[in-house]
């Protein structure tokens, strides 16, 4: 069976390196992020998984491959700070 890992926010980073050495140590990697990369160590999904319907259908792609044992959730939330307090 084919061994392959979800990385999401894979496109910069954190992501893409995860994604790169994983790939370097014999995973087949499915990266997840809203921009595409320039080159990526596997395929590329593009979707926002700030939709809920895209995130629906992402998953059920996902589960209907039958070859991914693991995910890999690279993503964070930032909460940006506009006035400074001094």
């Amino acid at each position: 069976m084919n061994r392959c890992i979800v990385v999401t926010w894979a496109s910069k980073g954190i992501g893409l390196a995860s994604a790169e050495i994983l790939n370097a140590r014999g995973w087949s990697v499915i990266g997840i992020a809203r921009h595409q990369p320039h080159s990526f160590p596997g395929i590329f999904i593009t979707v926002d998984l700030a939709d809920p319907e895209a995130t629906r259908r992402l998953g059920e792609d996902i589960a209907a491959r039958k070859d991914v044992l693991g995910i890999v959730n690279n993503v964070g939330v930032a909460h940006h700070q506009t006035d400074l307090v001094h």
